[in-house]
């Protein structure tokens, strides 16, 4: 995962401007577009459809903590009162953790008539001051999402930026997170619920505070890679209520069906065939299945493939509790694959 660029990076030591250099490639291999440094910053990518990215790179300043990224957006928001045309999203990044902001949540800021904008932005890299102050609060209404360049894959990073220029936020991933995770994948801790719909009510429900999760190790790092809450002795405080109008936009424009196969297929691979590899076999016989096709039962076995019968039966009690998509169509075109 990232191991060339995690190369480079190394290479880089402390080098901030090498570092940058690492960042403005891999974007620049993923988009179109071309890099330029108005008003000396680390640098302003600006796509072909017009969208920009400003970044800011730092050596040795871990974005797992708030205060860190609070002191490198106050240096940021010095530069961004420069640009007569805002960009449209800000990108700081470091030797290993990276961070997004759309930068319509800083105009408000941008707006204090009591700051001395004409200072140079690399004396305001500090946590202090009254932007400073202003920018903790801030970073906890809007939810963002730590990546780690050792743990996250920067194709990740890409999706999240063209969420952004979609109009979306960084809900999706934090979903995604939590639940692969953090949770991970049991039916005993879905009960009833659907693959996706009802997953994504939860999640709501949660970062509401609504639904209580016990606070332990996995839960920490979440709130190091998302600054939704804090943890009590033995529970998750999230710190408010938040907008979900883009999640459910989110929600509301995925394919149920593929998903749902996908997730399914997933969970038997990890609990019914016990195994990580995407044989072609499992995946016919878990199309048999579901598409309810005449099927060889043995001992311990379908169609003559080893298969935990306990978790097969567990499946199938959670399966049918609640209506089903329709999955003969998209099963009959492919068979599916996990991504």
């Amino acid at each position: 995962m990232n191991k060339q660029m995690i190369k480079q990076i190394e290479a880089a030591g402390d080098n901030e401007s090498l570092i940058e250099t690492v960042y403005r490639n891999e974007i620049r291999d993923c988009f179109e577009g071309e890099w330029s440094k108005p008003h000396q910053c680390d640098g302003l990518f600006t796509m072909k459809d017009g969208y920009r990215i400003l970044l800011e790179a730092k050596a040795d300043c871990t974005f797992l903590y708030r205060e860190n990224i609070a002191a490198v957006l106050q240096q940021v928001l010095f530069y961004l009162q420069k640009f007569q045309d805002k960009p449209d999203l800000v990108f700081i990044a470091e030797k290993n953790t990276c961070v997004m902001f759309p930068v319509n949540i800083f105009l408000p800021l941008l707006m204090y008539k009591d700051i001395k904008w004409n200072e140079a932005p690399s004396d305001h890299f500090k946590k202090e001051g009254v932007l400073y102050q202003e920018l903790i609060p801030l970073i906890k209404k809007h939810l963002y999402f730590v990546f780690e360049i050792d743990k996250d894959p920067f194709g990740d990073v890409v999706c999240m930026i063209k969420d952004y220029m979609a109009g979306l936020d960084s809900k999706k991933h934090i979903f995604n997170y939590l639940f692969e995770n953090i949770l991970g994948r049991p039916l005993s801790t879905l009960k009833d619920l659907d693959f996706v719909s009802d997953k994504a009510e939860l999640f709501k429900s949660f970062l509401k505070g609504q639904s209580v999760l016990k606070a332990d190790d996995k839960l920490f790092q979440f709130t190091r890679k998302c600054d939704f809450a804090y943890l009590g002795s033995n529970k998750v405080y999230t710190y408010q209520n938040y907008n979900f109008d883009l999640f459910d936009k989110y929600v509301l424009s995925l394919d149920y069906g593929d998903l749902e196969l996908k997730e399914m297929y997933k969970w038997w691979l990890k609990n019914i065939f016990k195994s990580e590899e995407n044989k072609i076999e499992y995946r016919s016989l878990f199309r048999k299945v579901i598409l309810e096709e005449d099927i060889v039962l043995g001992q311990n076995k379908l169609d003559g493939i080893e298969i935990d019968i306990k978790a097969y039966h567990q499946f199938f009690v959670w399966f049918y509790k609640c209506p089903r998509l329709d999955y003969r169509q998209k099963l009959q075109k492919q068979v599916p694959v996990v991504q």
